[in-house]
């Protein structure tokens, strides 16, 4: 600050150091100096006024004191102010210094006024003095005593100190936690009324700004109006000087002296005004600064007081998300162990009835049923519905076929589809069925192998996205005698349908043990010994046969598969139990040895024939036994003339060494062979070992588990096979039986070469389905595919490739199914009619892809956590490319035919009564069987194809279109054929005997008029 800026360090002598003569005390020294020009004044003028100027100058001198004494006073009590300051460690503010520099500088502007009327009536004296011999002197005016000092003001009520102060404390509240913590409990309304009180603060601070701002403005002008009072005063005491060449040099250097001093202290002093109006303006400033930063601790307090809310309302609601997250989930849990009850009482029930055998007539017998028909044309009747007649109504429901592309199943292990999918659902979505119903689903049987039922039928529903098995039966309805159904009892509505999967046995053991008997074949048991569990067990018993011709089948796929001679049944177990107390013996059958097995059929089979055919007794006579022994000699003697020949013209060769694990094993004539049990977990399949397998029959096997098995089987193999290879022949075998190996058929009708139909079927239905089409009239086309492996449920997709697509512009897919028709048909056309010109086709590829579902084996990548929800498919598809069947269309549906022209036909012949009249009497008879006739007849394909554009481009009815086939067929049979019997022959193949026997009765007429002649 100004009045600091010459001040030394507080810290050297003890105290602070005055302020110099620069500093805003100035007016002391101006008033000592102004009080120095009087003691010059004796050296002046004559001794009388000397001695009067000497009693005025001791006059001034005394008031001049006085002054210094109470200024002495001052000065000493702003140092006792400035030391206390400095000892206590609490300097003022600037503001407040200037306010006391200010008092300083108007007491100082005070005495200076009152110098300034001393040094008037001085020089009032000396202008006396000067011109008292031109007029009478007047008596000197009594003076007037000084002035008393003013009293110093009453210290007002706001102060800097209080100030700074009450700023300190709010800024230590709002620096406490309470205020930097923003939490839940956050002290909103507190931190309004602190903002509020700042404001105040602030308010009241600007008022004192702006009244300290006023009072400056009112000293600038008082100082302003001195110093033009002082300026004015010394022109005219410098005009009076003039006249008094003696003393004017003297006191116009004084009065110019005094008028520079005077001049720089007002300089200095609106200096001074000037930095205070400054600061009074940052102050101000300041001020607005704080005020505003006030409003923005207000807003921001609002902002925090929303943030609040919202953060509370948020948490509000997550709250009441996780409640009924908590809620939704403890009710899924509730529902999720209802529904484990309901399956395990379910279960429970149906292992009763499968063990005891209960077997009641249902209630349901008597209720009334309801058939519905759908879009099938394998049944007859899509399903029979029955209910309770006081609770269900034929119109309450609906029901209606779905195809398997827009509706996949999920085929289990060993499950095939044998139904259509149907889709059960309530008229209106407000109907509910309170009471359960019955549903009869028509399924195709699959063929059984050897007799044995070693499959059942089950009844699927859709419920909560999920497939679910009913408890079902196989019934045959009175009104469907050729159809079984599989029946049902449910309470929900929706998609079903009827699979195959292998037959099931529950069973219910404790500790006291048991045995568990497959109902698919009776030697196969499993004998749990008492102790052997730890409480109640439920034991589920599945068992897929394995044939001779799989196993063969096997040996000519895989190299690896050569030493496998026979597999017993694959086992599938499910154990509530983790372990056993005691081995567990199992008993399963096993085909034999082949070698042994042939040995002992022929052995069985010479015994046979021995007990029916038993030897007769018959007595020699001597002459006779003496013929025998010769005969047999000479045999002898003959057989060994041969061997002799064989071996002289035999070139000898070095016969191998046989051993037993060597080429003897290798031989199939080798009656040993070693056993093995597999198991697997999962996919993977490992022979278990420390197993002792006993044969108990010639095809019955034994031994024990030491622990639950998922599933297992028993191979027999050649002796030098190795242990570490039949896993792999377990896994070979496992994979065969659950592929479906299928061939794929492509057929054009004859009439229309564009409908086309494709069909995949079974290796063994392959004959049949040929015949079938052929009956149709699908007779073109290409041969089969090569034999496929294909997988149950998966999709075929058709695509086309060359010159050749589908007409309709659309995808072929269908869905394969064993017991099921699986085909497609479509009506195929060219690509562009302008290509393949030098072909008299247009010629084509079909391409036969399936889509199947494997398992995701890729490994999970970290993700974000918005990805979190996303939950990873366990399944993928792929798209495998199977086979590729060549196809042709014909061109004249593009190019017109010019008309036929034909050569006429002339008939010579006497032989017999084929002649042009009896040929146009076939042809008016024949019908649409003229076709099958005609192949009869061995006529081509390509000319009836031919004969058939004709009819349909030209102007030939159908009576000419097959007298052209008869006249084709003549002219083509040579004359030593017998015709008659030719065209009778292929009539009555073709069901036309009455034409045949018309034929007949013309030939004799036309013989006996020949004999006649």
């Amino acid at each position: 600050m100004p009045g600091h800026t010459n001040t030394t360090d507080p810290h050297e002598h003890g105290r602070p150091a005055r302020p110099k003569s620069g500093s805003s005390r100035k007016g002391t020294t101006t008033t000592s100096v102004l009080s120095k020009p009087k003691t010059n004044t004796n050296t002046s003028g004559t001794g009388a006024q000397a001695g009067k100027g000497s009693r005025r100058y001791s006059q001034t001198t005394d008031r001049q004191k006085s002054k210094t004494a109470i200024r002495e006073q001052k000065e000493n009590n702003f140092d006792q102010n400035e030391r206390n300051r400095v000892e206590n460690g609490d300097m003022e503010s600037e503001t407040n210094e200037k306010g006391v520099n200010d008092k300083v500088i108007k007491e100082t502007h005070e005495d200076d006024a009152e110098n300034d009327v001393d040094h008037n009536d001085a020089g009032q004296t000396v202008a006396n003095n000067k011109t008292r011999f031109t007029r009478p002197e007047t008596p000197p005016k009594p003076e007037t005593p000084p002035p008393a000092p003013p009293s110093p003001k009453q210290p007002e009520v706001f102060t800097l100190e209080k100030f700074n102060h009450t700023v300190d404390s709010f800024s230590g509240v709002f620096s406490s936690p309470k205020f930097t913590h923003v939490s839940d409990d956050y002290p909103t309304e507190e931190l309004v009324s602190v903002i509020s009180e700042v404001n105040e603060k602030i308010e009241e601070y600007k008022q004192q700004t702006l009244s300290s701002q006023h009072h400056l403005n009112e000293l600038r002008q008082r100082m302003h109006e001195v110093k033009e009072r002082i300026r004015h005063n010394i022109q005219q005491k410098s005009n009076a000087i003039r006249m008094d060449e003696d003393t004017q040099s003297i006191e116009e250097r004084e009065l110019r002296e005094k008028l520079a001093r005077l001049n720089a202290q007002v300089a200095q002093a609106n200096a001074e005004l000037a930095e205070a109006l400054r600061l009074s303006a940052e102050t101000e400033h300041t001020a607005v600064e704080a005020q505003l930063a006030a409003e923005r601790a207000k807003e921001e307090a609002k902002n925090i007081e929303e943030e609040i809310a919202f953060r509370a309302k948020v948490e509000e609601r997550r709250r009441e998300q996780d409640k009924k997250k908590q809620e939704e989930e403890r009710r899924k849990m509730e529902e999720q162990r209802r529904r484990e009850e309901e399956i395990i009482r379910e279960k429970e029930e149906e292992w009763k009835r499968r063990e005891h055998g209960v077997d009641k007539t249902p209630e349901w017998d008597s209720w009334p049923s309801y058939e519905y028909k759908v879009d099938d044309d394998k049944f007859d009747v899509g399903c029979i519905i029955r209910g309770n007649p006081n609770k269900f109504n034929r119109n309450d429901v609906t029901c209606s076929s779905l195809d398997q592309i827009d509706c996949p199943l999920p085929f289990s292990e060993n499950e095939e589809l044998v139904s259509a999918i149907l889709n059960i659902e309530h008229r209106t979505p407000e109907q509910n069925i309170d009471d359960k119903v019955v549903v009869c689903i028509p399924f195709s049987a699959p063929k059984q192998s050897h007799g044995h039922n070693s499959r059942e039928a089950v009844v699927k529903v859709e419920k909560d996205n999920q497939w679910i098995c009913l408890e079902t039966r196989e019934e045959v309805l009175d009104a469907y005698k050729d159809t079984k159904f599989a029946v049902a009892e449910t309470k929900s509505l929706g998609r079903m349908a009827v699979f195959s999967r292998l037959k099931r046995d529950y069973a219910t053991l404790s500790k006291k043990g048991g045995k568990v008997t497959s109902s698919y074949d009776q030697r196969i048991s499993l004998t749990v010994p008492r102790d052997c569990i730890h409480g109640k067990d439920h034991i589920l018993m599945e068992v897929q046969p394995v044939d001779s011709a799989s196993v063969n089948d096997l040996k000519t796929r895989s190299k690896t598969c050569k030493g496998l001679l026979n597999s017993s049944p694959i086992i599938h177990m499910e154990f509530e139990s983790s372990e056993f107390n005691k081995p567990v013996t199992v008993t399963v059958p096993c085909p034999p040895n082949p070698t042994k097995a042939k040995k002992i059929a022929a052995m069985r089979k010479a015994k046979e024939e021995k007990m029916n055919n038993p030897p007769k007794v018959h007595v020699l006579l001597p002459h006779e036994i003496e013929a025998m022994e010769k005969e047999k000699q000479k045999s002898k003697l003959q057989k060994m003339q041969e061997q002799i020949a064989a071996d002289e013209n035999k070139v000898e060769e070095p016969k191998p060494t046989k051993w037993y694990m060597g080429d003897y094993a290798n031989n199939e004539d080798d009656e040993n062979d070693n056993l093995f049990l597999i198991s697997a977990q999962g996919n993977k399949w490992t022979p278990v070992e420390n197993v002792n397998i006993m044969q108990v029959k010639l095809d019955l096997l034994q031994f024990d588990l030491e622990k639950p098995l998922e599933k297992f089987m028993v191979l027999r193999t050649k002796t030098n096979v190795h242990e570490d290879t039949v896993g792999h022949m377990a896994t070979e075998m496992s994979n065969l039986l659950s592929q479906k190996f299928v061939q794929v058929i492509l057929k054009q009708k004859s009439d229309d070469p564009f409908d086309t139909v494709m069909s995949v079927v079974p290796q063994t239905k392959t004959e049949k389905t040929l015949k079938q089409l052929s009956q149709e009239g699908y007779d073109d086309g290409p041969e089969p595919s090569q034999v496929l492996s294909i997988n149950e449920g998966d999709v075929i997709e058709v695509g086309f490739r060359g010159n050749v697509k589908n007409k309709d512009e659309e995808g072929i897919q269908f869905v394969y199914n064993s017991n099921l028709k699986s085909e497609t048909e479509f009506y195929a056309c060219e690509v562009d009619k302008y290509l393949q010109k030098n072909f008299p086709v247009y010629r084509g590829v079909v391409e036969v892809f399936r889509k199947y579902k494997v398992k995701n084996t890729t490994k999970r990548k970290r993700r974000d956590s918005s990805d979190d929800h996303k939950e990873e498919q366990p399944f993928e598809y792929k798209r495998e490319l199977m086979c590729e069947l060549a196809i042709n269309i014909p061109k004249y549906h593009i190019e017109q035919n010019t008309a036929v022209v034909r050569a006429p036909v002339t008939i010579h012949n006497t032989s017999d009564v084929v002649n042009e009249q009896l040929l146009r009497f076939v042809a008016e008879e024949l019908g649409e069987e003229w076709k099958t006739v005609a192949s009869h007849l061995n006529v081509s394909k390509p000319r009836v194809q031919a004969i058939i554009r004709n009819m349909q481009y030209g102007d030939q009815s159908d009576a000419d279109a097959r007298f052209d086939m008869l006249m084709t067929w003549l002219k083509k049979t040579p004359k030593a054929v017998d015709k008659v019997s030719c065209l009778n022959s292929a009539l009555l193949k073709s069901g036309r005997g009455d034409l045949a026997e018309e034929i007949k009765a013309r030939d004799r007429e036309f013989r006996e008029h020949q004999r006649g002649h």
